[in-house]
Order: structure tokens, then sequence, then C-alpha cells
């Protein structure tokens, strides 16, 4: 792009969504939630997700005014459920095609995850 010319960044709706944790707590009757704000793609309920190293499947999506949703676009935060752990605040998340594609990524990010502390325990001695 030439100097002064703007270029115009559209997220594509049309395709699974991808995004960034902003909140996440421990709710005594809804288990682990996350505010999560979506990037790009369209965000359904019950699409299975990866957030992190942490599987999930949305059971409930809710906007900032309580309203509940089947979907959502870019853009947009919505409050989940359907989450296995809390959460990292900033975590990456992104929504996959099935069940079994989001369980492999995350558990080869758990994976990765042990592997990398394992290493880095090992430089350590008392």
């Amino acid at each position: 792009a030439e100097y002064g010319e703007v270029e115009e960044y559209k997220a594509n709706p049309n395709r699974y969504a991808v995004g960034t944790v902003l909140e996440s707590k421990l709710d005594k009757e809804l288990g682990p939630v996350a505010t999560v704000l979506i990037q790009n793609g369209t965000l359904k309920l019950a699409d299975p997700l990866v957030i992190g190293s942490h599987f999930g499947k949305i059971r409930k999506m809710v906007t900032a005014e309580g309203y509940s949703l089947k979907e959502t676009i870019p853009s947009t935060p919505v409050k989940i459920t359907g989450l296995k752990d809390v959460p990292e605040v900033g975590a990456k998340f992104m929504a996959f095609a099935n069940e079994k594609e989001a369980k492999k990524i995350a558990e080869e990010r758990r994976q990765d995850s042990i592997n990398k502390e394992r290493q880095h325990s090992k430089g350590r001695t008392m």
C-alpha cells in the first residue's frame, strides 16, 4: 500500500471462530466460564474449541447484557460455558469442525507444555 492509502481489513464470518480470552473464572454453578472476543469467524453453540491446551464444547453463550445466543460474529465479546478448565486471560482460542480434531489439538498442546516444563526443570539444580 502506498503512503496515504488506507487498507481495510475485515474479519471473515464464514469460517470457524478464533479469538482471545478477555476474562475467566470458576463459577460455582456453571463451572469454568470465559469471556471471549471473537476476532475472526463465527462462534456457534455446541462448537468444539481449544483454548490454550484445554478442550471444551460451548454449552451456553451470553452477551454482556445477558442475552443468550446461538451464534456470534467477530468483534463481539461473549461469555461461554462448557470448558473443561478455567483458561488463562489472554489465551487464544480456536473453534473446530469436530470434537475429535479439537481434542487431538488440545492433547498435543498439553503434551508440548509438559515437555517444555520438563526441559526447563532439567536445567535447575539445588
